[in-house]
């Protein structure tokens, strides 16, 4: 309530009755301390009023004149009231809008008059320049009526037994997420991009109306109105809000508390069905994805509203709970006059019984505050300064001082120099903490991202090609050097050794026997062979002496057996003739003469079929026996060339490529005994086998040189940290070593800097170039894993803090500028 007395004010009269309460006033109902909240219809303003001036306001009934009232005043808080005090707060009451007049209801019309595009744009212009840069809204709609009409339709949505179904389902639904974390952390690296984003922000629009709506139906439910909707900026991310103020003249407290998280409790029921949506549906569908995507941020809503640290949902639900008002403007107000008093000597501010609750919340609120908003300028700051080095680090600081300004409006005033001439001693003790400050010696350090690997780690390959008959160990078997690991099976090679001694002892025998050359044996019995074809061959030749004079002989008896054909022949013609004649005549039948003429054409062959015999045995004469004859000469020539190399002996040649021979099928011996004792793969080192599902190989075909199994030497792992190359002053060896593996988020694991990289690389072209640091891990207690990922923090000597601090400004400027 304003606390503006009017100039001059007439004093009233006794039995005067004074102006009636507005129309446009409602009340609340008093609390246990008699406070009561009015609020103006008309100027759409609450008020809080003290139980006098509450008590006062609610005689102005247009009956009860100033004489009663002050009677009623007196018998009631036991004090008299004069009819000046009962003149200042008519007056006071008029002007604040409270009494009756006769321009309210045209006021009241103008109010409701709907404004114009250029009217709304022009309040929004006005609004935004007025408030905060970090927390600022702005009225768009009135949605009372929407709302009177929506709350018969969604009464069920508040009732106890849908409340009761939240909380089941929703703890089905944590209980779903949490079982499904790794699925649900999965989709983040797999669905984000732009569509994501679009997506997140299309729905995130949609539950907050949904949102401002369940606060506006709950308090439409509990009799309040609810005439304000429009848009918020917090912390510059877009909102909307809806001012449910009216739930202040509600008389129960909880009802005021179920009002304020009434947009909470409805995201909750848009979480728990988005849930269930995204665990039933199939990743891959575009309903899955909606889904995940409103897990995600209805989860994050829901957890930004039930922080009371901002002015959303938790901050009103913990006003109704304390049953306070305006808290984080008088819990800071406390927090910064105490601070003030604490560090500079000012004030002290008065007591108060809510001491305690302010300067927790205040204290709370501006800590949270300028923390978030630092930590997004240090975010800023680092991002800037890669691309503009200190000029972004200023800008950087210049958003934070614009954008915590009012926070720290108020803590120095003319107390910080008061401060400087009255309490030198302070001031003196004050800088001397300092410079002890600066003075502690602590470690720099450096740190960066690690993962482990094995300090010994082979990689098993099939010696031979073959089939895996026997496998001896399975994942996470620990095995010893030299054991047998698996047996390798390959087809015919016993054989193919069996038939190679046999080829080898083949060729033993005929190197034996070139070196000890013929026998006598042999030589004889080739001269008897001579002499056999010799015999043959003299025999050949009286054949062809006999045969030729038999030649002779058959061809006198072919010439007599031509003559006499030739002979027959004219025989035949003679006779011909004659028949021909005794036919021309008429003395002789046809067919008689073509009996003679058949007779004549036989003789004809005949003398021709001599004639050609003859000939044939011409032709033949004694060729059999001329290539007998051959024959049997070749074959005494070849029994003399073979007598010839047998009295001659074997050549050297020979019996060096018997030897080549030989010496060629003793090697291909050897290469399948080698593959024979390859056949039992063994183990090279000593180690734990981490291959998955290795004996399901049983039966697999593998060629020559195919990875089998990895073993590795899991007690002794090494720890590879990537450190920035802006810290690569701290990384000399010996320095001691924190390792927080991720696995194991309590558990610090001691270590040395064994060794470092000779060179600085870059995971990618243009990135921050790194330095790998590596150290040795004792994993005696198993407590690590191959793979794994940490954070791994190196520590130097000992430096005063302020040398620190320098150094980590100068890092700041870039290197050109150095010099």
């Amino acid at each position: 309530m304003s606390t503006e007395t009017p100039v001059a004010t007439e004093t009233p009269v006794a039995t005067e009755i004074p102006p009636s309460l507005s129309d446009d006033i409602r009340m609340s109902t008093p609390d246990q301390d008699g406070i009561r909240v009015i609020k103006n219809r008309r100027k759409n303003r609450y008020m809080r009023l003290g139980p006098q001036e509450s008590f006062l306001l609610s005689m102005l009934d247009g009956r009860t004149t100033y004489g009663e009232m002050a009677l009623r005043f007196e018998t009631n808080f036991h004090e008299p009231i004069s009819l000046d005090e009962f003149g200042d707060f008519i007056a006071l009451a008029k002007s604040e809008g409270l009494l009756h007049s006769t321009s309210s209801r045209e006021s009241r019309s103008e109010q409701d008059t709907p404004k114009t595009l250029r009217e709304l744009y022009r309040q929004c212009v006005k609004a935004a320049k007025k408030q905060s840069l970090l927390f600022f809204r702005v009225k768009l709609y009135d949605p009372n009526q929407t709302l009177n009409w929506l709350e018969p339709k969604t009464r069920l949505l508040f009732s106890p037994t849908l409340f009761v179904a939240a909380v089941c389902c929703g703890m089905i639904a944590l209980g779903t997420v949490w079982i499904q974390r790794d699925l649900f952390v999965q989709q983040f690296a797999a669905n984000f991009g732009w569509q994501a984003f679009v997506v997140a922000w299309s729905t995130t629009i949609l539950i907050t109306i949904c949102h401002e709506f369940g606060h506006g139906l709950a308090c439409k439910r509990y009799g309040g109105d609810v005439h304000e909707m429009g848009a918020l900026s917090i912390f510059f991310t877009p909102c909307f809000y809806c001012n449910v103020s009216d739930a202040w003249l509600l008389p129960s407290r909880w009802q005021r508390l179920l009002i304020s998280m009434a947009g909470t409790y409805v995201d909750f029921w848009v979480w728990i069905v988005a849930v269930a949506v995204w665990r039933v549906t199939t990743p891959q569908s575009a309903l899955n994805f909606a889904a995940w995507v409103i897990v995600s941020t209805c989860g994050l809503r829901v957890a930004f509203n039930l922080n009371p640290l901002m002015r959303l949902d938790g901050y009103y639900a913990l006003c109704d709970l304390l049953h306070t008002h305006n808290l984080r403007r008088r819990a800071r107000k406390r927090f910064v006059g105490y601070s003030r008093w604490f560090l500079w000597g000012g004030e002290k501010p008065e007591p108060s019984s809510e001491h305690t609750m302010l300067m927790l919340y205040g204290a709370g609120n501006w800590v949270f505050t300028v923390g978030l908003l630092g930590l997004m300028s240090f975010q800023a700051s680092v991002y800037l300064q890669s691309m503009m080095g200190i000029g972004g680090v200023m800008a950087a600081f210049g958003f934070f001082s614009l954008t915590t300004k009012n926070y720290f409006k108020g803590t120095l005033g003319e107390n910080f120099s008061t401060m400087f001439r009255l309490r030198k001693l302070r001031v003196f003790l004050g800088l001397a903490v300092l410079v002890g400050i600066l003075a502690i010696p602590i470690h720099d350090r450096a740190g960066g991202e690690f993962h482990v690997r094995p300090v010994v780690r082979r990689e098993v390959r099939a010696p031979i090609a073959g089939f895996l008959r026997e496998i001896n160990a399975d994942e996470g078997d620990l095995v010893a050097a030299d054991s047998q690991l698996a047996m390798i099976e390959v087809p015919e090679l016993t054989s193919n050794i069996a038939r190679k001694k046999s080829e080898i002892a083949e060729s033993e025998a005929l190197l034996r026997r070139l070196n000890c050359g013929p026998r006598v044996e042999e030589i004889n019995e080739q001269k008897e062979r001579i002499q056999r074809a010799t015999h043959w061959k003299q025999l050949a030749e009286s054949d062809l002496q006999r045969a030729r004079l038999s030649l002779v002989q058959e061809l006198a008896a072919l010439e007599l057996s031509v003559q006499r054909a030739k002979a027959q022949v004219e025989y035949r013609s003679e006779i011909l003739a004659q028949m021909q004649s005794l036919h021309d005549r008429g003395g002789l039948a046809g067919q008689q003469l073509l009996t003679h003429q058949k007779n004549h054409q036989d003789a004809v062959l005949d003398a021709n079929r001599a004639v050609a015999e003859m000939r044939a045995r011409e032709a033949e004469g004694v060729i059999r026996f001329e290539g007998e004859l051959a024959r049997r000469e070749k074959a005494l020539a070849d029994a003399v060339g073979a007598l010839t190399l047998l009295e001659a002996g074997s050549r050297r040649e020979d019996i060096d490529a018997e030897k080549a021979r030989l010496q060629r099928l003793n090697e291909e011996l050897k290469h399948l005994l080698h593959q024979q004792s390859q056949q039992l793969v063994k183990c090279p080192v000593g180690g734990t086998i981490i291959t998955p599902r290795f004996k399901e190989k049983i039966g697999v075909f593998v060629e020559r040189g195919m990875p089998l199994c990895v073993i590795e030497d899991l007690q002794q792992l090494e720890a590879e940290i990537s450190v920035s190359e802006k810290d690569a002053r701290v990384l000399v060896a010996g320095h001691p070593i924190t390792l927080k593996p991720r696995s194991l988020p309590f558990t610090s694991i001691p270590a040395t800097v064994d060794r470092i990289a000779p060179a600085a690389q870059s995971a990618i072209p243009n990135a921050p170039r790194t330095v790998t640091v590596y150290c040795v891990v004792d994993n005696r207690e198993a407590t690590l894993r191959t793979g794994m990922t940490g954070f791994g923090r190196i520590r130097s000597e000992r430096q005063p803090l302020g040398i620190l601090l320098f150094q980590a400004g100068a890092r700041l400027v870039r290197s050109e500028f150095m010099w």
